[in-house]
């Protein structure tokens, strides 16, 4: 019942109806039709390695649909 006139708000209500969580940042990695995630919702991560590594693991779990 809330009105969302923003992009902004629209990620936020979706991503806090599908995934339970209104965390920024909130990383989900989907495939292209948004019906499977490639691998788990995280927020933030600061570090660069780790970063590229969850960025690859989607990589890698894309490349197995």
């Amino acid at each position: 019942g809330k009105k969302i006139n923003s992009i902004g708000k629209k990620w936020s209500d979706v991503q806090a109806q599908k995934f339970n969580s209104n965390s920024q940042p909130y990383y989900v990695l989907m495939d292209p039709k948004g019906e499977k995630v490639l691998v788990d919702p995280v927020g933030a991560i600061y570090d660069v390695v780790g970063y590229r590594d969850y960025l690859q693991s989607g990589i890698a779990n894309f490349s197995n649909i």
